[in-house]
């Protein structure tokens, strides 16, 4: 697997993999009572306090390792969390709105954190990280310990994530973090300064770092087409360890066992949706989907059916002219991610020699997509065939 990105800390790392999952948490809308809303003012109030000493020990800290140059850093964290304007948002969500802290609070950061994003001096946009890194520091006494746990990290490990915030770089254990590599961020970006500072070798913007299948993930398959089955026999490639085959015409089951499908799954078996089935099946949803129909209803199942917290879901079915997908925003605020791609992020020139390689070694199947041969003369029954769903790939013969 080769990935590419922006060498943001110099340095050589080699060692196992810790995969470091985006942070969520469970925050819900309630409506307070009148006898709660000032608990909840002073409730909101306190957790800024408490961030705020843990940014002061965090400054403290990075001023003894590196100087009081780096340390500065956490000044202006300490400026974001002592506005004005962030506290009497909140309050006057919580007061005159009868809105919980934590909603009122995460929804303003929201707000500040897509202003930055529409900048356009790239040092300036990179500060959103800065407004993310606050937000998960005060949700954190708000609503409780985030999914992300940095003192899970373990001995000598490469972390991949989608970001880490310049506060988290700065209490990563240096004896256990060989390196990290995440899907966003720049040269300029705070958690790359700290990561330079503290000798910690780092690659940022990393596309879809963690959209690979890895061994033992889940993985759920929709259509069962020629692309489909490619999916499967990735999806094997890569050691997952469990691959949900799901499509309407079940005679193509067998050839998805024969791609390495461990379940296949018939929507019309069931009389709930698909997506329930899935989750139901797996516990909680599974690590990957991924729809190779088209078809936008089954899109959104395909999301659905995404663990919580971590769960990706990929569209690679091209559908209809000015059709639209759509789902509930909580299914992507819990943690769900929502991906597309072309071609499967393959680079031609220069991935594609190795994936004929890997075919002509056999460790890529491709005679198995061929499920009919017939000649020219034949070619409507070919159609046929494809449009009724009897055929993956028909190969004409000329002559």
């Amino acid at each position: 697997m080769n990935l590419s990105g922006i060498g943001a800390s110099p340095g050589l790392a080699v060692g196992p993999v810790h995969r470091l999952e985006r942070e969520t948490f469970a925050v819900r809308e309630l409506r307070l009572g009148p006898a709660v809303v000032v608990p909840e003012v002073a409730r909101f109030l306190a957790a800024l306090e408490e961030s705020r000493h843990e940014l002061i020990t965090i400054r403290d800290g990075i001023a003894t390792e590196l100087g009081e140059e780096e340390a500065r850093i956490y000044d202006a964290h300490l400026l974001i969390l002592g506005d004005p304007e962030l506290m009497a948002a909140v309050e006057s969500g919580v007061r005159e709105g009868r809105r919980n802290a934590a909603f009122v609070f995460r929804n303003h950061m929201a707000r500040v954190a897509a202003h930055f994003d529409q900048l356009e001096d790239e040092y300036l946009r990179e500060r959103r990280a800065d407004i993310a890194d606050c937000a998960r520091r005060v949700l954190r006494h708000l609503v409780g310990v985030g999914s992300r746990r940095l003192e899970d990290v373990p001995q000598a490990s490469v972390i991949v994530a989608h970001d880490l915030g310049p506060s988290e770089v700065a209490v990563l254990p240096r004896e256990r973090v060989l390196a990290f590599v995440l899907e966003v961020g720049s040269r300029t970006s705070h958690g790359a300064i700290v990561a330079r500072g503290r000798g910690i070798p780092a690659v940022v913007s990393v596309k879809e770092a963690l959209a690979k299948v890895q061994p033992g993930d889940t993985v759920a398959v929709f259509g069962l087409g020629g692309i489909g089955l490619a999916v499967i026999q990735g999806a094997k490639l890569a050691q997952a360890g469990r691959i949900i085959a799901i499509d309407t015409n079940p005679a193509k089951f067998d050839l998805a066992r024969t791609f390495g499908a461990t379940d296949c799954v018939n929507p019309k078996d069931f009389d709930k949706p698909i997506q329930q089935v899935i989750v139901e099946m797996t516990g909680w949803g599974v690590d990957h989907s991924f729809e190779c129909i088209g078809n936008v209803g089954v899109m959104r199942a395909a999301l659905e059916c995404a663990h919580r917290g971590w769960g990706q879901s990929v569209i690679i079915g091209v559908a209809g002219a000015g059709q639209e997908i759509s789902t509930r925003p909580f299914q992507l605020v819990t943690g769900r991610r929502w991906l597309g791609t072309a071609f499967g992020g393959v680079k031609g020139r220069s991935e594609l020699p190795g994936m004929v390689q890997d075919a002509m070694a056999g460790r890529i199947q491709l005679a198995p997509f061929v499920t009919h041969t017939m000649g020219l003369a034949d070619i409507n029954q070919a159609f046929d065939l494809m449009h009724e769903g009897k055929s993956i790939r028909s190969v004409l013969r000329h002559g």
